[in-house]
């Protein structure tokens, strides 16, 4: 195979998607629960709302946030463009704020793997 760090990559994603697919659908966490089941109830709402996402975008969020890749590589492990995957980053985050509000936003910066500030601000225009 011509890229072998790109196929692993994608063959990993792709893995761990299936995984979450086969889980039955978390109930969403409507109040954040004090005590250490916090950060698995928003685990659970965190990939309540990556299963709302498009295959593209819940791959593209993936790679970039959790398995904290440039878009460059993620361009690259994906074999499209760096447009494009700014543009499915910037759909994927704007419908993973609007699925998870207020407390499980704020409280996603417990949770290992996700960036410290939770969700990353959209960004200005280019």
């Amino acid at each position: 195979h011509p890229a072998p760090d790109a196929w692993v990559l994608r063959t990993a994603t792709n893995l761990a998607i299936d995984e979450l697919r086969r889980r039955p659908r978390p109930l969403s966490a409507a109040e954040p629960v004090a005590g250490p089941e916090d950060a698995v109830a928003l685990r659970l709402a965190l990939a309540h709302a990556l299963a709302s996402l498009s295959r593209q975008q819940r791959t593209i969020v993936t790679l970039r946030y959790l398995a904290d890749l440039s878009e460059a590589d993620v361009a690259t492990a994906l074999s499209i463009s760096p447009g494009t995957v700014k543009t499915h980053l910037s759909r994927g985050l704007a419908r993973l704020r609007a699925e998870l509000r207020g407390p499980e936003l704020d409280a996603l910066a417990l949770v290992p793997g996700v960036p410290a500030a939770g969700l990353p601000q959209q960004e200005g225009p280019r």
